[in-house]
């Protein structure tokens, strides 16, 4: 079995974790492949717990996330990084280190993101400004667009666009 990465990147609150964990849920427990699904916000709190959120901590960890997806998929496994991955040169470096890689951009404006919140939370958004630190992938893989579709949707699309290709 050949190991392969899918890295999900997009704003926060876009959905990329959403569709995730329904990817690997189905490769788990359906297709009953192994999968490892690296969670930015989970490997934050392992791998990347010394880091803040900086632009500098950011790509740090980042480049972590890539690292591990690499030695993942160079044993035969698949994996699913969900990361917002802001700019460019850091998943350019991702995709030249991972053999085995698929880029979806999980597309979603910060408007409709803001108006999906229930009252009294606050978006990622605050935190991180997408508009002033995202850099659109240039000709990702797959564009899931989760303010036009459901989530149902874009997961399913994922999932023909895997088989499709013989990785699950």
């Amino acid at each position: 079995m050949n190991g392969h990465t899918i890295w999900l990147t997009g704003i926060p609150d876009s959905g990329k974790e959403t569709i995730a964990d329904r990817i690997a849920k189905e490769i788990r427990e359906i297709r009953n492949l192994p999968v490892i699904l690296l969670d930015s916000k989970i490997v934050r709190k392992t791998l990347s717990f010394d880091l803040g959120y900086s632009r500098y901590d950011e790509e740090k960890h980042v480049l972590r996330v890539a690292n591990v997806c690499y030695l993942i998929s160079a044993n035969g496994i698949i994996n699913i990084a969900s990361v917002n991955s802001p700019n460019k040169r850091i998943r350019s470096y991702a995709k030249s280190l991972i053999k085995d890689f698929t880029e979806v951009f999980v597309k979603c404006s910060e408007e409709a993101i803001i108006e999906r919140q229930l009252p009294g939370l606050h978006s990622n958004v605050d935190i991180y400004n997408p508009n002033r630190n995202f850099e659109e992938p240039y000709r990702p893989n797959l564009v899931l667009d989760t303010e036009k579709n459901t989530i149902s949707e874009c997961t399913n699309r994922l999932i023909s666009y895997l088989e499709e290709r013989g990785i699950i």
